[in-house]
């Protein structure tokens, strides 16, 4: 029955087709008659078109009847005729240029018997069609009644079937409806916490233009939507000494950026210090589309710097008063205490002599103490430059150092390869000369000390132990 039904279907497209082709070849005769009487140029606009369809619809025609030999032959000879009747001819331009030579054309095109012969066959294509359309209703009628007792024997099958599937689907749309509903909430839970996210969030397209912001940031900057979203540059809110084209403008080639310092202008033309992450956006074929950004306010962090910056100065003034107004006492302590040494060592007895040792030594830790609060001072104010350190080498010198101070000690170091670190040398020589004075300091009332320093876990680093 579905055969037969496509098979009357394409009858009818057959026979609309022969109908236009019919009626355009009707209406290019009468373009062409108006024209070569009136020479009015209108008629040939009407001609132009309908030449245009004609062509078409005998496309349509030859493709239709593919698998009928029969009519197709008779659309092909169709074609020919048709075109040796001068209608498939460029004949717009020589009517157009040559209004005589459109009436000669006209007259001839009345006079052609090659018209008539287009008309028999345009009706004998329709007459074929209008056969095989009545052969195929009388078909398709015999086969639906064939297809309907066959039918109305499965509907009561599929009946209990269907009342089924319906309770189940009924079941499965209540599931979903929650399912949606829970999508909905958790939808509308993301988009509250894109917009209301403590941090500001915004994209821009690949021409810098906002395309899209949250609700934080334009608070922060005190804007509208609309007065931002597919209007502001981005480079419009940043000030003049911004590090754009360091940052942004290199995403095609690094396309994940973090801890990018910038500073923003509020509409009231304030400024904000922020710290911005980003990331491009690329499409399937691997082409730029956009950058996506999350936004942080660091005011406080620059109040705090400028704080720390301050108590640097002042660090740098303390270290300042220490290093030259307590050693001057320091080194008057120490020098008088050599004196006596010196100069009345035979006059003291024993006491006074272990006495003096002690001043002395007392004078020396005094200003080893002095050195390492002005190497602690320091280190805040120092920038780090990092490099490949032998670490081996570095805890080996500290600890030889360390071993000048330590006089009538027995002392050994156990030190096992640490390999090498990518640090700043002197940070990193100042934290193994604290782990290691450490371990010299809490083993100074045993007979024998034994450092040991090895590699433990996954990661590099020092472990320090005394025996």
């Amino acid at each position: 029955v579905i055969n037969t039904g496509r098979l009357s279907v394409h009858t009818e497209k057959v026979l609309s087709q022969v109908e236009q082709v019919r009626t355009i070849v009707a209406e290019i005769e009468a373009a062409q008659l108006n024209y070569a009487i009136t020479g009015q140029g209108e008629f040939l606009k009407s001609y132009s078109r309908s030449l245009s369809s004609l062509r078409d619809h005998i496309e349509e025609l030859d493709s239709l009847t593919m698998n009928n030999p029969v009519q197709q032959n008779r659309v092909r000879s169709l074609n020919v005729v048709l075109s040796g009747s001068g209608l498939f001819a460029d004949t717009l331009k020589t009517l157009v240029n040559n209004p005589e030579a459109a009436r000669a054309i006209s007259i001839q095109f009345q006079k052609d018997s090659q018209i008539n012969q287009a008309r028999n066959l345009i009706a004998e294509i329709q007459r074929e069609e209008g056969l095989l359309r009545v052969s195929r209703q009388v078909n398709v009628t015999q086969q639906f009644y064939q297809f309907a007792f066959t039918f109305f024997g499965l509907m009561a099958a599929a009946l209990v079937f269907l009342i089924i599937l319906a309770y189940t689907l009924n079941q499965n749309m209540k599931v979903k409806a929650l399912a949606d509903e829970k999508l909905q909430r958790a939808s509308a839970s993301i988009h509250d916490l894109y917009e209301n996210a403590p941090c500001g969030y915004f994209s821009v397209n690949t021409d810098g233009i906002f395309s899209d912001i949250n609700d934080t940031l334009l608070k922060w900057l005190g804007y509208k939507r609309e007065e931002v979203v597919d209007r502001l540059y981005v480079t419009q809110l940043l000030t003049e000494n911004t590090l754009y084209d360091e940052g942004f403008s290199q995403f095609k080639d690094q396309p994940e950026r973090n801890d990018m310092e910038f500073t923003m202008i509020r509409k009231d033309l304030a400024a904000i210090p922020v710290i911005v992450n980003a990331k491009v956006i690329a499409n399937e074929k691997g082409n730029y589309t956009s950058i996506r950004c999350s936004l942080f306010d660091n005011t406080e962090r620059k109040k705090a710097e400028e704080a720390t910056r301050l108590l640097n100065k002042e660090l740098e003034a303390f270290s300042y008063s220490v290093s030259h107004d307590l050693r001057a006492p320091l080194r008057s302590v120490n020098g008088y205490a050599q004196i006596l040494m010196e100069d009345y060592l035979e006059k003291l007895d024993g006491e006074g002599k272990r006495i003096i040792n002690t001043i002395i030594s007392n004078a020396k830790r005094m200003g080893q103490l002095i050195d390492d609060l002005l190497d602690f001072s320091r280190v805040g104010r120092k920038g780090i430059t990092k490099s490949n350190v032998n670490v081996d080498a570095l805890v080996k010198m500290v600890m030889n150092e360390l071993l000048e101070l330590e006089n009538g000690r027995d002392i050994r170091l156990d030190l096992r390869s640490l390999g090498s670190a990518f640090a700043d040398a002197n940070l990193i020589k100042q934290v193994w000369t604290n782990l290691l004075s450490n371990a010299l300091k809490y083993s100074r009332k045993k007979e024998f000390t034994s450092i040991g320093v090895e590699v433990i876990g996954v990661e590099a680093c020092g472990c320090v132990g005394t025996v």
